[in-house]
């Protein structure tokens, strides 16, 4: 007995079975990286540092020659 394109059915059954395991895990990655994120944005210590490098950043470019002095301001960000 011959079935015809036994390879490529096999393969398409062979994705339907992995599928929802394989979408549970993405959502689970995705979930972590979410969590992550959060949790960055909300941190204390992270704003603290923000701050202290775009004052670093403003001081070191209020000596720049030109027009245009560019201040970065920390509600931007």
């Amino acid at each position: 007995m011959k079935v015809p394109c036994v390879e490529s059915k096999l393969c398409v059954f062979l994705f339907k079975i992995q599928f929802n395991t394989q979408l549970s895990e993405f959502k689970n990655s995705l979930n972590t990286i979410n969590n992550a994120c959060d949790r960055v944005q909300k941190s204390v210590k992270m704003k603290d540092i923000l701050r202290r490098i775009l004052y670093l950043e403003n001081t070191l470019n209020q000596g720049t020659i030109g027009d245009k002095n560019y201040k970065i301001e920390y509600c931007i960000l």
